[in-house]
């Protein structure tokens, strides 16, 4: 499928964030239609079937998670990715956002490169979108180059091949540069673990190490007592 068949919908209260998202997403190529609210945004998914909806959180009336629950409940959006690109970055927040069935949570703010990178990477894990020669099916990052469809990494033109817990444990915390990604979230997206008792950080920081000493890299950080981190 090819970005101008993909529909994406945007759904922020503020026009000036609608408008310079819409801009940039339309620039890449996909099909872009805006809401304003939770409720708009349910009846105009469900007439449009968008492939993905960016939802913010922080919406009068009907907020974002509430929205995203109700979506979650019509047969119409069963195959419709919910990403929640909110200011709220709180742990609690995103555990919220998950529960309430998001596919994915993304921080505000955020580059539209950055954004434009992450609308193709889960557009692609779901099989929705393939691209082979797109800058978006590739992250580049100080010296690595990812590439996410073939899950190999480059280092200075070295082909690099990690597990497939070290390979998505990489791209979440790259996707997050010079941000904390707490441990539950880590656990939620690479184990599906709901469950906070059933935590074990020691099992993160043995892929923190792989990663550090496959790559040679030292910018992987373990914040204590909050999360990890990928400073670029």
């Amino acid at each position: 499928m090819e970005p101008s068949e993909i529909k994406v919908q945007l759904v922020d209260d503020d026009p000036d964030i609608l408008e310079f998202l819409s801009y940039n997403i339309r620039r890449e190529g996909f099909h872009v239609f805006t809401c304003s609210n939770g409720f708009d945004a349910i009846s105009t998914a469900i007439r449009e079937l968008p492939h993905i909806i960016l939802l913010d959180v922080m919406m009068p009336d009907m907020d974002g998670y509430q929205t995203c629950y109700k979506m979650k409940l019509q047969p119409e959006l069963k195959n419709s990715l919910i990403v929640f690109l909110s200011a709220r970055n709180e742990e609690y927040s995103k555990n919220i956002g998950f529960n309430a069935g998001a596919d994915e949570y993304f921080d505000k703010p955020i580059r539209p490169r950055d954004l434009i990178n992450r609308i193709y990477m889960i557009l692609r894990r779901q099989n929705i979108l393939h691209q082979q020669n797109n800058e978006g099916a590739q992250i580049k990052i100080n010296d690595l180059m990812i590439d996410e469809e073939k899950q190999f990494v480059y280092k200075n033109n070295v082909k690099y091949i990690l597990t497939e817990k070290e390979f998505k444990l990489l791209i979440l915390l790259v996707s997050n540069s010079n941000k904390i990604v707490p441990r539950e979230e880590i656990y939620l997206k690479l184990w599906n673990l709901h469950e906070l008792r059933k935590i074990n950080e020691k099992n993160i920081k043995s892929h923190i190490f792989s990663l550090q000493k496959k790559l040679q890299i030292d910018n992987l950080k373990t914040i204590q007592g909050k999360g990890f981190m990928y400073l670029s």
